[in-house]
């Protein structure tokens, strides 16, 4: 008797309102961060988190986890989120592994990356995985990255800033300045920051306008850190 009065109390409930019993099917959580291709020179292809293919990058397309950008020889792009900004250079595939409201993850699978970070919150994660160590941004500055290849060494540069480079054989601590290159042995030195053409390009897309300067040895502009000084 009880279970036939609640099949008609159902009945009842559903012919006055069928949406009480339509449950809203779950939906993908929206992304933490979401940025831009900001900048495309020459060839670059993209690869979006919901094609596994390559294709012709996208001026202004929205950047999200997932997201790769590869510029192709003499080509370059920047990415820009928030005060971040990623700028990859020729023959380079840069993936954004992570892209989260408190934690960033980058894989920098070939080629060099320059990095600006305007700002950094207190607890916030920032990371480049490269194929011989992971760099860990620790304050607002610029770096440079270099993945390496088999025959030459990974390269992490500070021009501003302070990062920590994690590695099988440990972790060092990089100031202004300073860089760490691993070599196909795993033997890691230590060298001065050394501005190549694209990061050169980067601090000239960070200058604001104004009259043309050369550019030959310009060091990047000051952040929250004092500016670089090439030694």
């Amino acid at each position: 008797m009880a279970a036939r009065f609640l099949a008609v109390v159902a009945a009842a409930l559903l012919l006055v309102n069928p949406n009480l019993w339509a449950q809203p099917q779950p939906a993908g959580d929206p992304p933490g961060r979401v940025g831009r291709l900001s900048a495309i020179e020459g060839t670059v292809q993209q690869r979006t988190p919901d094609d596994s293919d390559w294709v012709a990058a996208n001026l202004n397309y929205p950047v999200t986890t997932g997201f790769a950008v590869a510029p192709q020889d003499g080509g370059r792009a920047e990415i820009q989120v928030g005060s971040m900004a990623l700028r990859v250079g020729p023959a380079s595939e840069l993936d954004v592994t992570d892209l989260g409201d408190r934690g960033t993850s980058l894989t920098l699978a070939q080629g060099e990356l320059n990095l600006r970070v305007g700002q950094l919150a207190s607890g916030e994660r920032l990371e480049i995985v490269t194929p011989r160590g992971i760099m860990d941004i620790l304050a607002a500055g610029q770096y440079h990255l270099d993945a390496g290849t088999t025959e030459s060494p990974t390269r992490f540069e500070v021009f501003n800033g302070r990062a920590a480079l994690q590695r099988d054989g440990g972790n060092t601590e990089l100031a202004r300045g300073q860089a760490a290159l691993i070599n196909p042995d795993n033997n890691l030195t230590t060298a001065s920051a050394q501005p190549d053409p694209l990061d050169q390009w980067a601090f000239n897309r960070d200058r604001p306008a104004g009259p043309p300067a050369s550019t030959a040895s310009a060091p990047p502009p000051p952040l929250s850190a004092p500016p670089y000084v090439s030694p």
